[in-house]
């Protein structure tokens, strides 16, 4: 009885760790200084919007042309769907999979939207 009482505790404490290692960190939210600064003042297309399209969204395997659905590689397409990217990435905070990028970039992106998108 005592191996059996002592198994199950072995189990417990295992299955305990397992869940509470399981989280990811947001930047900006642990550290919220480094964000100081974070202009989103005027965010413009290819000062702000592209470079981070590029960095987590439009990369290999992703988001790219002949790889999954849509394709953010060029301005076009990104214009294209920019109503699915704004739900995706700011609202349901799903993309990128690797977990929610910065709050300075979800505001540039919602900003730059919100400003009508251009290519500028």
């Amino acid at each position: 009885m005592k191996y059996i009482l002592q198994n199950r505790s072995i189990a417990l404490l295992l299955i305990i760790t397992f869940f509470s290692a399981c989280y990811y960190d947001v930047e900006s939210e642990l550290y919220p200084t480094t964000t100081t600064n974070c202009d989103t003042a005027t965010p413009t297309y290819s000062a702000t919007i592209q470079p981070l399209i590029a960095a987590s969204c439009a990369i290999t395997g992703c988001h790219t042309s002949g790889a999954q659905s849509p394709d953010l590689s060029s301005y076009t397409n990104l214009k294209a769907s920019i109503e699915r990217v704004k739900v995706r990435a700011i609202t349901e905070k799903s993309m990128p999979p690797s977990g929610p990028i910065s709050s300075c970039s979800l505001e540039s992106i919602d900003k730059w939207i919100a400003s009508g998108a251009l290519n500028n």
